[in-house]
């Protein structure tokens, strides 16, 4: 079976809509600016594991990197970068993890994305309290909670001052990406049925499915 007819399979078993004619994910839809649903299936098929990894990265970098390096000199500013920085690590977790939703596990995507991104290990033991201030906090109030502090202003200062909970945005950002770039290298170099690439494909099946509404 092809995967696109295995994504046609599994999006009608989970679609209470009836008319089957509705349940095709349109090949022609864009996943990214440069690839679009059949482009997606037929690296998938061939097994091209460096265009699925250049593939994933652009879009996640299409769609959070890069618009927030082009805004403006003077109109950024910490709060913007963090929201971002937090989308980003969720999704970007979900892919590792081979997860089909975030949905009620929010809080366990920074608890795996600190303690698997080295660069990140000041934030071991704070992941509860950074998802509920940080994360929740912009997200949902536009404002952080629980006492913490963003540095959007100084970016030679560390990428957390523990004492006060203060978070460098700058570096939070650069680190952020370098965790993007790495996952698009592990893709890479990792065979095609290992756990990372399973995972990967998990994701987006139900990426695809997600299509169909």
């Amino acid at each position: 079976m092809s995967a696109y007819a295995r994504i046609v399979r599994a999006a009608q078993r989970g679609s209470r809509m009836n008319s089957a004619s509705t349940l095709r994910p349109d090949p022609g839809l864009w996943l990214s600016t440069q690839v679009t649903v059949k482009r997606y299936l037929e690296l998938e098929g061939v097994k091209n594991a460096a265009e699925i990894a250049k593939f994933i990265q652009k879009r996640f970098a299409e769609r959070y990197i890069t618009p927030l390096r082009n805004v403006r000199a003077g109109d950024d500013n910490g709060f913007l970068t963090m929201g971002v920085c937090c989308l980003l690590i969720e999704g970007l977790t979900a892919f590792r993890e081979g997860w089909p939703t975030t949905k009620g596990r929010s809080e366990e995507a920074f608890r795996c994305f600190f303690g698997r991104e080295p660069q990140f290990a000041a934030f071991r033991g704070l992941e509860h309290d950074f998802w509920k201030g940080v994360r929740c906090g912009i997200l949902h109030q536009g404002e952080t909670s629980c006492g913490w502090r963003l540095n959007f202003t100084d970016p030679a200062k560390p990428l957390l001052e523990a004492a006060i909970k203060r978070v460098n945005c700058v570096l939070f950002f650069n680190e952020t990406e370098n965790a993007l770039r790495t996952y698009a290298d592990e893709l890479v170099k990792s065979p095609w049925n290992s756990v990372i690439w399973e995972n990967l494909r998990t994701k987006m099946e139900q990426t695809i499915k997600d299509c169909v509404g």
